[in-house]
């Protein structure tokens, strides 16, 4: 009698799901709504916080699958967290060099921070692109890292050193062709990464192929945001991030 009296108590996994689900979008909303209001109020913290978050997601990612790798049996997962972990580097240069920021001076202006985010979003979705075809296959991880390692100096020095890589944004016109066409462009390559993850889903952890489904939605959404802002602080900028 007890048993059964408390059976009905218990809750069903379904029952457990549907209310965690329901937290987790009332505290994602509430979030959201108070990041929104900071960008109207203060855009360079609401810009850290945005930055940061991303950063450490990409850090996290990039520190879990490095520290399984001897167990892991999917080497594709380490190679995207090598990717990650370069490309929240280059995140990291982005926040500092944001328009008010004054770390690398005012004469940067606003076209070093969107370069620096060209640069790592061309990086993202490349890496996005070459993920679902390594999937199962062994690679060498040290020569992933280094060969990372010299894409990212390279694009660093073409910035810093060399100043060839394209102007992005220039103040007073906005957006160059060049920045709004590499956002239609990681748009489509993050389609085509999207259409060979699910030719691939079966070989896909589902919790796994689920988030990378949605990170690469979230993403082509956000890239389309940033094809169409004129200041650095506009509301598309915001919906982007």
């Amino acid at each position: 009698m007890v048993s059964m009296n408390n059976s009905l108590f218990e809750k069903s996994p379904l029952e457990t799901i549907h209310k965690s689900w329901v937290s987790w979008s009332i505290i994602g909303t509430a979030i959201l709504i108070s990041m929104f209001v900071l960008s109207r109020t203060n855009f360079l913290l609401f810009h850290i916080l945005a930055e940061v978050f991303s950063i450490v997601v990409a850090c996290a990612i990039f520190i879990i699958v490095w520290n399984t790798r001897n167990i892991s049996e999917n080497n594709s997962l380490i190679f995207i967290g090598i990717a990650y972990f370069f490309v929240g580097f280059i995140d990291i240069l982005h926040t500092v060099a944001y328009k008010g920021m004054n770390v690398f001076g005012e004469e940067w202006g606003a076209n070093l921070p969107t370069q620096l985010w060209i640069m790592g979003r061309y990086l993202q979705t490349v890496s996005l692109l070459i993920f679902p075809t390594i999937i199962n296959k062994k690679i060498r991880l040290d020569v992933v890292a280094v060969c990372y390692f010299l894409i990212t100096a390279l694009l660093l020095c073409s910035v810093f050193v060399w100043h060839v890589f394209p102007d992005c944004y220039i103040e007073g016109r906005g957006l160059t062709p060049f920045k709004i066409i590499s956002e239609y462009i990681f748009c489509g390559v993050l389609g085509i990464s999207l259409f060979l993850l699910f030719k691939k889903r079966l070989l896909i952890d589902p919790i796994v192929f689920k988030f990378f489904v949605l990170s690469i939605l979230f993403t082509i959404g956000a890239e389309l945001a940033f094809t169409f802002y004129i200041s650095v602080y506009g509301l598309s900028n915001v919906v982007g991030h």
